[in-house]
């Protein structure tokens, strides 16, 4: 976990899985399929870095179709 901003916390895919109680390729179907929102520093390809906010929106439900 790293903090931006001493704010935001955020997270790796591993550190998420733990947080929602989730497998690891759980989490990555969901950034895949849009439920769950993060980011790639590195582009397409690079590891996803997700947000203490788009973890409370997952939960939440907000990124669902």
């Amino acid at each position: 976990m790293r903090t931006i901003d001493k704010r935001m916390e955020i997270y790796t895919v591993k550190e998420a899985a733990e947080i929602l109680k989730m497998s690891e390729v759980g989490v990555r179907k969901a950034l895949a399929d849009g439920r769950l929102n993060s980011y790639q520093p590195g582009g397409p390809g690079g590891r996803h870095k997700i947000a203490e906010k788009h973890i409370r929106e997952f939960l939440e439900g907000k990124n669902k179709d």
